[in-house]
């Protein structure tokens, strides 16, 4: 089995999904992740880019996913357009995401999640599922949220898929693994009162946890799934 995990940014997939990340691939399914961007503008690149980049290596090492291969990142003209995929012809974005689909050839996909108050996320889902139209190749897609812009976002996330990741598996837990891969990202570090901080997600998937009868879990909303 193989899953695609879609990030608008690097770090999007830890945030998102990086519990559930590490419990596929400990269970020996194939993971593999397309950042469309680098999670750092233009103005930016020369600064911050080569660090985001090494710390999305760090974060792949610690959940043991696949990142995209590198000779798509280098034919990826998105990949420098943090908060700027609103400017982007759709169509060619879908298209960038459905050769690399058609590539890849993954039994699912998790995908930002289309209402967020992120407009790339909201771009990034779009694109996606006209990507992935119903004939085409996916025969499961699930949103993820992301902490502080799903929770606010323009429409409500309205989970229905619960990935435990409290449950230890090989002397770890998922959650444990997940966080590890959040201080990957010391760019991005927040204080304890933020939503994104290191506190803050372990809270969240705790809650979410709570409400599926997990110890902890991370939530998703199904787009659609076929049963061949």
């Amino acid at each position: 089995m193989k899953t695609l995990v879609i990030a608008p940014h690097m770090d999007d997939e830890t945030l998102g999904v990086g519990g559930a990340i590490w419990k596929m691939r400990n269970e020996g399914c194939e993971v593999v992740v397309m950042a469309i961007t680098a999670g750092v503008g233009q103005d930016e690149w020369d600064e911050f880019a080569e660090k985001r980049m090494h710390e999305f290596g760090d974060a792949a090492e610690t959940l043991r996913f696949n990142p995209m291969d590198e000779r798509y990142y280098n034919h990826n003209e998105f990949f420098g357009m943090d908060q700027a995929l609103d400017d982007v012809h759709l169509p060619e974005l879908a298209r960038f995401i459905e050769e690399f689909v058609w590539i890849e050839k993954p039994d699912s996909i998790m995908m930002p999640f289309i209402g967020d108050l992120n407009r790339d996320h909201r771009v990034v889902a779009e694109a996606t599922l006209l990507a992935c139209r119903p004939h085409k190749y996916v025969g499961t897609i699930a949103m993820y949220e992301v902490p502080e812009t799903t929770s606010i976002g323009l429409q409500p996330f309205r989970p229905n898929i619960y990935i435990d990741i409290g449950t230890t598996l090989d002397g770890f837990q998922p959650l444990q693994r997940k966080l590890e891969a959040v201080r990957c990202y010391e760019s991005q570090r927040e204080p304890d009162r933020h939503p994104r901080s290191e506190r803050s997600v372990e809270a969240i998937a705790k809650t979410r946890g709570s409400e599926s009868g997990f110890f902890a879990a991370e939530a998703l909303q199904m787009v659609r799934s076929q049963i061949r």
